[in-house]
């Protein structure tokens, strides 16, 4: 079956993350993501891959395959960044190279 043109992706508590094409409203993929419940979920522009955050992991999913991606770049963790409070919000900027956060105590980091 080919891939909608139009991509939803919902998480809920039970643990699963659904693809949804967005003409039928139909699911058409469900991915287990047992580890913890699902935060957030942001699908790449080229809608390759899906990355889901959760408390304490985010993983990369490939949109046309069920298994997740380890780092694409290299083995294992690269950098581990803390944070004080609460982060909300993490942004990759478009030269790949630096990210940005916002924290529940409006500080913004790059």
């Amino acid at each position: 079956m080919s891939q909608p043109s139009v991509i939803l992706t919902a998480a809920s508590y039970d643990h699963t993350i659904r693809f949804w094409e967005a003409k039928s409203g139909r699911c058409y993929r469900t991915i287990l993501y047992p580890d913890t419940r699902v935060n957030r979920l942001e699908i790449t522009p080229d809608k390759h891959f899906l990355a889901a955050a959760g408390n304490p992991h985010i993983r990369l999913f490939d949109v046309s395959s069920n298994s997740p991606q380890s780092d694409l770049r290299a083995p294992g963790c690269q950098r581990e960044y803390e944070s004080r409070a609460a982060v909300s919000s993490v942004v990759l900027h478009p030269n790949q190279t630096e990210l940005m956060s916002g924290d529940q105590d409006g500080n913004i980091h790059v």
